[in-house]
């Protein structure tokens, strides 16, 4: 035995094993145990329609903004102008600041499709031109 073996003549390695063979449940791999799909008492039960129930979204991409314009100054700038506009966001970095281009979307596809057409290249936000062109939805 070496010296990492034994303390003061007691084995330790005896004494490890022990404790392995003790808590070789723990090492063991454990099957994965589905869930059970159970109806709980009291509680409502989700189900999916076939019918769509959202409304579809008409939204535009906006670039070319300049960092010191905020969601609300972009959604005073289209809720003027055109009334269907629902909200805007602005793209930001982890550190909260502008990416220079954001996202507005509206209630009717007419609103957008005007908004397109009049505010490309239109000043007012910022010290640049925006530039536009139809935002496509990840949902």
């Amino acid at each position: 035995m070496g010296p990492q073996a034994s303390f003061k003549g007691k084995d330790l390695m005896a004494k490890k094993r022990e404790c392995l063979q003790a808590y070789s449940w723990w090492r063991t791999p454990q099957k994965k145990r589905k869930k059970k799909n159970k109806i709980k008492p009291g509680r409502i039960e989700f189900v999916p329609s076939s019918t769509n129930t959202t409304r579809p979204d008409y939204s535009i991409f906006v670039g070319e903004l300049t960092p010191e314009v905020d969601d609300f100054q972009l959604y005073d700038y289209f809720l003027k102008r055109y009334p269907s506009c629902i909200d805007c966001k602005i793209a930001t970095d982890l550190l909260g600041y502008s990416r220079g281009y954001a996202f507005v979307r509206f209630g009717e596809q007419g609103d957008q499709m005007r908004a397109l057409q009049d505010c490309q290249n239109a000043p007012g936000l910022g010290g640049k031109r925006i530039r536009l062109s139809i935002g496509i939805s990840k949902r």
